[in-house]
């Protein structure tokens, strides 16, 4: 991922379009509905989100997750 950061916002959002492109199709490859695919690529990209961006998932638990109190 290393690779990625030297670009910058473009290389985050080649990272992103990546992760959803290759897992969408391998899963479509193999069988899997569209819904369950894209759901298992959905995911990935959440996960991929808590790696690159942990302090924005931090700032969001902090101001209760957007909601009023």
């Amino acid at each position: 991922m290393e690779v990625f950061e030297g670009w910058g916002i473009l290389g985050t959002i080649l990272l992103v379009v990546m992760v959803a492109t290759v897992p969408y199709g391998l899963c479509r490859g193999f069988g899997l509905s569209n819904p369950r695919a894209f759901f298992l690529t959905y995911i990935l990209i959440y996960i991929l989100s808590w790696v690159k961006f942990p302090g924005f998932y931090e700032a969001l638990a902090e101001s209760n997750f957007g909601l009023r109190s």
